[in-house]
């Protein structure tokens, strides 16, 4: 994997003079990957692998560790960039503070609430395939099933 600085300049000018400003992620956006921000990488490896079952793809990053599923290259991306034990965002700040994780099947999504039970994890039931879980960083993660 590598790191690539982004052209803002260039990113910022395929807009049109006419576009509208940031009117939030269209209905219907499926997202392939996304990076977060934690304050401790083996607390967050922990989770993620362990309780929810993604498996580790790279680890020898400084400060990151990428998780994904089925073999992806990575669905998720975390690191400690900011500073070890950096605290959560503040309430209304910019950042992301929910995503979904969509379970395949019906054994995987037992597993997955057996391993969540077993490790203590406070779960919010919302109906028989769908819940809520934190991760050690505070960001709320939507679990369904099938």
């Amino acid at each position: 994997m590598t790191t690539e600085p982004l052209d803002f300049d260039s990113l910022m000018g395929e807009l049109g003079e006419t576009e509208p400003g940031w009117m939030g992620i269209p209905d219907g956006t499926t997202i392939g990957h996304i990076h977060l921000q934690v304050s401790n990488l083996e607390d967050s490896a922990r989770f993620y692998t362990d309780i929810l079952g993604f498996e580790t793809m790279q680890d020898t990053y400084p400060g990151a560790l990428f998780v994904a599923a089925g073999g992806y290259h990575h669905h998720i991306g975390m690191n400690v960039w900011a500073g070890p034990g950096v605290p959560p965002q503040p309430e209304n700040s910019a950042g992301l503070t929910r995503f979904t994780v969509e379970v395949p099947d019906r054994p995987s999504w037992d597993q997955l609430l057996y391993r969540l039970a077993g490790a203590d994890e406070p779960i919010e039931r919302l109906n028989e395939t769908a819940a809520v879980v934190a991760d050690p960083n505070g960001i709320e993660i939507m679990l369904r099933g099938v």
